[in-house]
């Protein structure tokens, strides 16, 4: 392939793309794509076109990236480290190797993949011995029954030899204890899962709670980068998966106690039969463990690609309109065929890796029953035993292979149980999925007194370079005063509102509330006293009494019919089939536009919010219904804060305070009449408007 500037950026999506699927965390994703960029980019600058190689490994618990660009022998790291310092290569979890060969100059770059097992394994269990009581039952019936499976073996080598000595009494006998046996385990086993799967019931319900409140906690920016689709199977499928596992794990351990059986009827027996069953049964398992510790690598890419899928077929379903409107059908075709592809061949992958050692266990599972009826022929001919006792131990050889087979899948079983806590928990505190940071300080008694200083961000996405939205921004909004930010599209003005809600932190400068910088206050003293409506709310797939009773869940039908009277949204609801019991659908997809934006402007005045803060809240509005809810904010005036963002000047040249912004900075600020005096840009604005 030849190295151009063309081909970087497709190279570092996919290399991102591998290391996300890989489970390596975001903070290594972006130093290995940064470096290795403009690493490609420095080779490139210098040495043309050139060809190039770049490869991937995974190995156990680290990642591989392997770097080869043709030239003359030169070590770019090295050469130039005060550049790369950026990077932070200083921190990677091994520096780059270089090398040079064949005329290529190859790097190597090394990431740890981070497992919290110890954390999650132990973030699991104090959820699953919430019902201690059933649970510690439901063992204990467990180790009854693997008792009364190390009794069955025995009871079957008893009727063989009675068969043999046509012993008809003996028999009759042998074969109602193993029917006793029989009944007594399987009620056993029902009365076991009874009370485990009530310890697992509530299992499941802590962790997806817990994990779902954790979810709440996650930062915006966090949330944007992941997309739903990696949430959604972790809180429905890996939690349900969990108490399989471990179901599965209880399970299989029963036959830990019939394999021991088994190999103390074969020492008593023949004790070079058992020491041949000793070290095929050491050898069977050994293959079996080394497949579950590779298949469970591979598992987390499957896992991983399916979440892919999971949030592109999301996407899918809840902008399939706008899809079809936009005639973009082939565009988002091609993406969701990738994402297809991907998972699936992760899948088939996963399987061909199986299919091998399926393949190599049958193998050896053939040449050693070959060699079991050959021991046990020679031990008939020079050794003279007894065609009853052969018979007796090629029947015990089957069932060695068989439990064989399940204690192997108790490893199995424990790298999924590893694998699904882990991906739970990393939703709960893995370094991926960072959470909000409130302070201690609660405020009682708001004013609604903003003051921002010196305030600078940035976005900043997985493999990309942060790109400056906000710079040192600084502005004072008094109580119960009412303003707009007004400016072109992308000057940050909504970003503000985002800061100010703390949905995002700032990379510089404070946000205070009543004098107190927001960083030292708790949760409850900003979202309870700051309410925003955005310019596409997000209205719940529930009834319209539901979507308001969300936010105050006390609250009373007077109260429910004036707030939308006040949004002039109470004459739509009425007409409605259900009236205000209708459900809207995902995202309100039944409510027009302008009923959605009235909506959720009537859900922002449930609550008496010293700030009010409203981001294109009347773009959808027709003017009839705009002069309306006008009216109604109008009203709102002197007893809020009042904040508002509108590319229409006509809806916010009442404020009594406007601030124009430009490239992420406010250059002019005073009432609409100031401005037109003051600010050149303003009166432009307001003349293209």
């Amino acid at each position: 392939m030849k190295l151009t500037n063309e081909i970087i950026a497709p190279t570092i999506k996919e290399l991102n793309n591998f290391l996300k699927t890989n489970e390596i965390d975001k903070e290594r994703q972006l130093m290995h794509c940064l470096l290795i960029e403009d690493l490609m980019g420095a080779y490139c600058r210098d040495e043309g076109e050139t060809n190039f190689t770049i490869k991937t490994k995974r190995k156990w618990n680290k990642v591989d990236v392997i770097l080869k660009i043709k030239g003359s022998k030169c070590d770019y790291i090295e050469k130039n480290k005060d550049f790369f310092k950026f990077s932070n290569i200083e921190k990677f979890d091994k520096y780059p190797v270089y090398k040079y060969a064949n005329g290529y100059n190859i790097y190597i770059f090394t990431s740890i993949i981070i497992q919290d097992n110890k954390k999650a394994l132990d973030f699991v269990k104090k959820h699953l011995l919430k019902e201690k009581a059933a649970l510690i039952g439901g063992v204990v019936l467990r180790f009854v029954n693997m008792a009364l499976a190390v009794i069955e073996p025995l009871l079957s080598a008893a009727i063989i030899v009675a068969y043999s000595g046509s012993q008809i009494e003996k028999i009759i006998i042998i074969a109602a204890l193993i029917m006793g046996n029989a009944l007594l385990s399987a009620f056993i086993t029902w009365a076991a899962s009874r009370l485990l799967r009530k310890s697992f019931a509530t299992m499941i319900k802590e962790i997806q709670y817990e994990t779902t409140k954790n979810v709440l906690r996650i930062k915006t920016g966090y949330m944007t980068d992941k997309g739903h689709g990696v949430f959604t199977q972790r809180l429905t499928s890996d939690t349900d998966q969990l108490a399989d596992h471990f179901d599965a794990l209880l399970a299989s351990s029963t036959e830990i106690f019939r394999v021991i059986s088994l190999l103390i009827a074969f020492l008593v027996i023949s004790p070079v039969m058992f020491v041949f069953e000793a070290i095929v049964f050491g050898i069977y398992c050994i293959i079996q463990i080394v497949q579950s510790k590779v298949l469970t690598d591979e598992s987390r890419i499957v896992k991983a690609t399916a979440e892919t899928q999971a949030g592109f077929v999301g996407e899918m379903v809840k902008g399939h309109r706008d899809i079809k409107l936009l005639h973009s059908e082939g565009s988002f075709l091609k993406n969701i065929r990738l994402s297809i592809n991907n998972n699936v061949d992760a899948n088939t992958n996963m399987r061909y890796r199986s299919m091998k050692y399926i393949m190599l266990r049958s193998s050896f599972v053939g040449v050693t029953d070959f060699m079991y009826m050959g021991i046990l022929a020679l031990l008939m001919v020079f050794f003279g035993m007894q065609p009853a006792t052969a018979l007796t131990l090629f029947n015990y050889n089957g069932r060695v292979y068989t439990s064989a087979n399940a204690i192997t899948r108790i490893t199995d079983t424990i790298y999924n149980i590893h694998l699904s806590a882990e991906r739970i928990y990393q939703l709960v505190g893995g370094k991926d999925y960072g959470k909000e940071e409130f302070g201690s300080t609660h405020l009682d008694n708001v004013t609604g007194d903003i003051k921002i200083q010196s305030v600078s961000f940035a976005y900043q996405r997985i493999g990309e370079r942060s790109v400056p939205v906000l710079n040192d921004v600084s502005l004072h909004i008094h109580p119960g005063e009412s303003v707009a930010f007004v400016g072109e599209s992308g000057c940050g003005k909504s970003t503000l509102l985002s800061l100010i809600t703390k949905l995002y932190d700032p990379d510089s400068g404070s946000i205070l509330i009543d004098d107190t910088d927001i960083r030292q206050l708790d949760q409850d003293s900003i979202r309870s006293n700051i309410a925003m409506v955005s310019q596409t709310p997000y209205i719940f797939n529930m009834s319209i009494r539901d979507n308001l009773s969300i936010v105050k869940h006390d609250v009373t039908e007077e109260e429910i019919i004036k707030v939308c009277k006040l949004a002039c949204i109470h004459d739509d609801i009425k007409v409605l089939p259900k009236g205000y019991d209708t459900v809207v659908g995902e995202g309100g997809v039944t409510l027009s536009g302008g009923q959605r934006q009235r909506l959720a402007l009537a859900r922002s005045m449930l609550k008496d919010f010293p700030i009010l803060m409203l981001d294109e809240a009347t773009s959808a509005l027709d003017n009839m219904t705009q002069a309306k809810v006008q009216s109604a904010i109008e009203n709102l005036r002197g007893k809020q804060t009042l904040i508002m963002i509108a590319h229409r000047l006509s809806t916010v040249i009442n404020c009594d305070k406007l601030f124009l912004m430009s490239n992420g900075k406010v250059i002019a600020e005073g009432s609409h009449e100031e401005l037109l005096k003051t600010s050149k840009e303003y009166r432009k604005l307001y003349q293209e408007g």
